[in-house]
């Protein structure tokens, strides 16, 4: 009875779900991004109409019609309502930032960051609200504060801008004086981006090596003296010398000198016919006189065009004792080059654009050029160079270690060629190769290490014993001694020692005698015949 009334009940349903399908019906309007769904629902009647509104923070941006209705056919007529975002103007500071763009839409999010050194006044974000206005003004960085640096024992402060107050801020600098002849360990000190201020720097005696002279120049009016923190010294040419750099040097805090100047040489026109243009006016060499054209010079040399059968010129400068000579005069020959002490020179030829080779033998190192060309006015581009010895720095010392050098070091450098012996402290081993050489790369062989090496407790041997049997474990180099039982001889080394990898040396065996006991003979011996 219960199975046939359930069935009438499921055909009632699918009866009326029949009849209320086949009836046309919308479904939910179409939208587009920014139309209100809010006051919207999924089924409508034939008939119904709708009016779309736009979102709150959204407009309008046509006047296209906004109600729709559900046609017989279950679709909606056509609306064209689109719904654009409101706007919110950018910030002015910020607009420069914004690649051309002045407004910023509905919902838009600025993030906002201070720079090192500052902290940051209101909120770090700001949203762009629905009636075109932002959640939050543009907040304010301020420089950080920092207190005012600690007073400089012994010496002063001077602030690169006046200070009032007990602070200064981000970015403010200073300088440190200490009273002469004391010079402080460092000058400047600053408002540091966490809010401190630098700290003192230590006040100490400093002073300079009395000033050395420079080739082709002289120092002028001093003293040759140790001279103090600050004090100057200056340097000048000798005539037709033109001085490269600053002409005063001043001892430094550092209680070096700073950099001399250069004296640079002048140079020679290399050839003897031809026409140049030197300070404005245009002559042949021949009669330039004195040959002479100061270092920085300018000299213009015209050159002639065959072809055309005129001039063109060809500009060139005086640098330190040499002028480039156009390619349009004849070179002359480079004189063969001097031999190269500790090294060798490799050269095929000496006419213009040759090229000349320099290396240095094993163990030394080259000081300057490793080439020179053949200029046009018959010199080599550059100097010869030199072969000086490769010394290395002190070896390094292994971690409970030491190293005993073949021959007495002094200084904080070596040799090439100077070697050790490493050793370890008791109970460390070595383990590598115990001795190191300074090599021709300024460098030394590999460094070894000093390690703790144990052995486990030795084993027995058959028919056999050990004279210490405790179980524990053996340093390096400890020993231990084995036995035999009984008529069993020892076969192999009475001891073995611990190695330094950690392993016993080879273990001995017993084996069986095969000597004769004469004592087992002797009572029956003669009494006239001595025993053996």
């Amino acid at each position: 009875m219960m199975a046939s009334t359930l069935a009438v009940l499921l055909l009632c349903q699918t009866v009326l779900y029949t009849s209320v399908t086949s009836k046309k019906v919308c479904g939910h309007p179409p939208t587009t991004d920014g139309i209100s769904e809010s006051t919207l629902k999924l089924v409508y009647e034939v008939g119904e109409e709708v009016t779309l509104t736009c979102e709150q923070g959204y407009l309008p941006s046509t006047t296209a019609p906004r109600r729709i209705s559900c046609t017989a056919t279950g679709e909606w007529t056509q609306s064209n309502l689109a719904c654009s975002p409101k706007m919110c103007p950018i910030p002015r500071p910020l607009q420069p930032l914004a690649m051309g763009r002045t407004e910023a839409p509905f919902k838009s999010v600025l993030n906002y960051t201070c720079d090192d050194g500052y902290v940051m006044l209101g909120a770090n974000e700001s949203s762009c609200l629905h009636n075109g206005t932002w959640s939050d003004p543009p907040p304010l960085c301020k420089a950080v504060n920092c207190p005012l640096p600690k007073p400089l024992r012994d010496g002063r402060i001077v602030h690169d801008k006046p200070v009032t107050g007990a602070t200064t801020m981000y970015g403010q600098g200073w300088t440190y004086e200490c009273n002469p002849p004391k010079a402080p360990s460092y000058e400047r000190g600053s408002c540091m981006a966490d809010g401190s201020a630098s700290e003192p720097p230590v006040c100490r005696e400093v002073s300079c090596t009395i000033p050395v002279g420079i080739p082709n120049g002289f120092i002028t009016f001093a003293v040759m003296r140790i001279h103090g923190y600050k004090e100057k010294v200056t340097y000048g040419c000798n005539e037709n010398y033109i001085l490269d750099g600053e002409a005063e040097i001043q001892c430094q805090n550092t209680g070096h000198w700073s950099s001399k100047p250069v004296c640079r040489a002048p140079c020679k026109v290399g050839i003897k016919r031809g026409r140049i243009l030197y300070n404005a006016k245009k002559l042949w060499i021949a009669d330039l006189k004195p040959n002479r054209v100061l270092h920085g010079e300018h000299v213009v040399f015209y050159c002639l065009n065959r072809a055309e059968r005129c001039g063109y010129p060809v500009a060139s400068t005086c640098h330190d004792g040499t002028l480039p000579l156009p390619e349009c005069f004849e070179a002359k020959l480079c004189p063969y080059p001097d031999q190269l002490s500790n090294g060798e020179v490799y050269y095929e030829d000496t006419v213009y654009q040759s090229t000349i080779n320099y290396t240095c033998h094993e163990g030394y190192s080259l000081t300057g050029a490793s080439t020179a060309v053949c200029q046009a006015d018959g010199t080599w581009s550059t100097l010869v160079p030199e072969c000086k010895p490769v010394s290395c720095d002190l070896a390094p010392i292994p971690q409970f270690g030491m190293i005993i050098y073949d021959k007495t070091i002094r200084g904080n450098t070596t040799d090439y060629g100077v070697s050790g012996t490493y050793r370890c402290l008791p109970p460390y081993v070595l383990i590598g190769n115990s001795r190191a050489e300074c090599t021709a790369r300024g460098t030394w062989t590999e460094t070894p290490e000093c390690r703790v090496v144990t052995c486990p407790p030795p084993e027995n041997i058959d028919k056999g014993y050990l004279s210490n049997n405790e179980q524990r474990d053996f340093d390096f180099m400890e020993t231990v001694k084995y036995g035999c039982h009984g008529d069993f001889v020892l076969e192999g080394s009475l001891q073995i020692v611990c190695q330094k990898d950690g392993h016993w040396s080879e273990k001995p065996s017993c084996k069986e005698s095969t000597a004769v006991d004469y004592n087992l003979y002797s009572s029956s011996l003669p009494s006239e015949i001595e025993q053996c």
